[in-house]
């Protein structure tokens, strides 16, 4: 859709959706708050479509952000129809240029995992030569003192 089309549809989604009626939250789900299971969101058809206005007006300013390095976010309006009461509290919008096939995932280099398991192996080998000297030592001593 065109800039120009998607700006048609925020104004209408804004215009026909009351603020004072409007109810928007995200919540987390889960027996501990600080290490939630799930997060979802709570909302009233008005809320769902003005949250709608906020994201498709920010893909609309998305392009000048990226283009125009002096600023990187797009922010959350401050606005009544958003619950006060939610658990999270979307601040900002940070356009990326790149597609999701060009995100580089950090991915575990090989030689990282190689040097953990030869330090695993070392202590295991450390730990068995110390058993085997310590029984050789114990027999040893146990035949000094008896025989």
């Amino acid at each position: 859709m065109t800039d120009d089309e998607l700006k048609k549809v925020v104004g209408a989604l804004k215009t026909n959706n009351s603020e004072e009626l409007a109810s928007f939250g995200i919540y987390t789900f889960g027996e501990n708050s600080a290490d939630p299971d799930e997060f979802y969101i709570r909302a009233n058809k008005s809320g769902l479509q003005l949250f709608a206005a906020e994201i498709i007006q920010a893909s609309i300013n998305s392009q000048y952000i990226i283009e125009h390095k002096e600023k990187t976010i797009i922010p959350f309006e401050t606005v009544e129809w958003k619950d006060e009461e939610s658990d999270i509290l979307l601040a900002y919008i940070k356009p990326i240029k790149e597609n999701r096939q060009q995100i580089k995932k950090p991915v575990l280099e090989p030689h990282n995992a190689f040097k953990e398991k030869i330090i695993i192996i070392s202590v295991i080998a450390a730990l068995i030569i110390f058993i085997i000297c310590g029984i050789t030592g114990f027999i040893i001593i146990v035949n000094h003192l008896f025989f």
